[in-house]
């Protein structure tokens, strides 16, 4: 699924030299590579999108969208919802569908009552986060956390970024998206820097260690 591997582009650029590029992706997978896009404008020169839409800004990238005149079923409300919807399943894998659509509603994304679970169990199932899919990724975690997490506190220290609230903080109130970012001890789990950011970028986890190195070392 291309949720799953957003950047795989960077593999196909490496083994080819062209001196133009142009991505493409149809439906939700139109989404994942307008995000990458969005991430890469130095690496490409456009992005096609057939029945899908980007959810992100392309900047001065040209964009060729490609829908049907009585799509029904496709759309940029649609789009971001499911978006969100993967990422709130995939900070909870135990969250139900229910839960899920209850939580849009309280946020404002959708009218409460307009989205109907089977339809959005349908879509988390095409993206790879249905519940039998959910259920194998659980047990696969059960049987590789032990392996993996280091025997003593401090061997490993690992950095995530996560979704985080999104604030009013831009001129005249406009709403931005945070993420959480930190740097925690792999075997205690011990929180040893975190920090709201208004961007994902490189910097953002340079300076989380940066600060968690100075305040215990």
């Amino acid at each position: 699924m291309a949720i799953f591997g957003i950047n795989r582009a960077d593999d196909v650029m490496k083994e080819y030299d062209y001196e133009h590029w142009y991505i493409s992706g149809h439906s939700l997978g139109g989404a994942m590579a307008a995000s990458y896009a969005a991430e890469n404008t130095d690496k490409l020169d456009g992005v096609i999108l057939p029945a899908a839409y980007a959810t992100k800004d392309l900047g001065d990238l040209a964009v060729l969208s490609i829908y049907g005149s009585n799509d029904g079923v496709l759309s940029v409300e649609k789009v971001e919802l499911v978006a969100e919807a993967i990422q709130l399943k995939r900070e909870v894998p135990e969250r139900s569908v229910s839960q899920i659509i209850y939580i849009l509603e309280l946020e404002g994304r959708v009218e409460p009552g307009r989205l109907k679970r089977s339809t959005m169990q349908r879509y988390l199932y095409k993206a790879g986060f249905g519940e039998r899919q959910m259920q194998m990724y659980k047990d696969a975690r059960k049987s590789s956390s032990k392996r993996f997490c280091k025997p003593n506190r401090m061997m490993l220290v690992q950095a995530n970024i996560k979704y985080g609230p999104k604030l009013p903080i831009e001129k005249k109130g406009a709403m931005v998206q945070t993420y959480l970012s930190l740097v925690m001890d792999d075997h205690s789990r011990y929180i040893l820097q975190a920090q709201f950011y208004d961007n994902q970028e490189e910097t953002v986890v340079e300076e989380t260690f940066r600060k968690a190195i100075l305040k215990h070392v």
